[in-house]
């Protein structure tokens, strides 16, 4: 195609806290980034899915700057794929995705990725929530012990090695905590009922 020599790469990926990244290597005249979006799962995990058998993804806002490209990471994201586009409409992902018959149709989108910017950028963006949620279900004199404890579970996890069971489990007891807390506005945050966790 047209121009296909002339799309760029990424050149890194990371996370700092809740912010994902990946910067792109626009050299040798390669056509710069124009616009992004993050598409993100939160139940990419065993631990998440219940009785589904896939899952579901969704997307968040990113920001084009220059050759760097961010995002915030949604609140409970297990994982995470930036899609970027050049001036002439070619996309490029954050990592590389394998056509279908490579992995088959029974594969789930979090199964084949490499990083995916898995679990710890969403359980910090998480944790701020549950803090917030802390505040706002303070001013109402509502009970917060169970969603203290969860947060006091999450935040010695995310200091952890990033592993799928823990870390979903963290993210699992938070969101419940958060979402038993009626009349908070954090409890009806859109994220955190994608799916019905109240049975967890």
């Amino acid at each position: 195609l047209e121009h296909q020599d002339q799309v760029a790469s990424i050149a890194s990926r990371g996370s700092e806290g809740d912010r994902l990244y990946v910067t792109v290597d626009t050299s040798g005249g390669k056509t710069p980034v124009e616009s992004a979006v993050l598409l993100y799962t939160s139940n990419g995990s065993e631990e998440m899915r219940l009785n589904w058998a896939s899952e579901e993804w969704f997307t968040a806002p990113a920001v084009v700057k220059g050759d760097r490209v961010e995002a915030i990471a949604p609140p409970g994201m297990t994982h995470g794929v930036l899609y970027l586009r050049d001036r002439n409409d070619f996309l490029i992902t954050s990592e590389r995705l394998p056509p279908v018959n490579e992995v088959g149709y029974g594969k789930r989108g979090s199964d084949f990725l490499e990083d995916g910017f898995a679990y710890r950028p969403g359980l910090v963006s998480l944790i701020k929530v549950g803090e917030s949620a802390v505040s706002s279900a303070e001013k109402q004199s509502l009970d917060v012990t169970a969603l203290q404890a969860a947060l006091e579970h999450a935040r010695k996890t995310v200091e952890t090695p990033v592993s799928e069971t823990p870390y979903a489990k963290a993210m699992r007891r938070l969101r419940k905590e958060i979402r038993a807390l009626d009349g908070i506005p954090e409890a009806t945050l859109e994220t955190l009922t994608y799916f019905p966790v109240s049975i967890w």
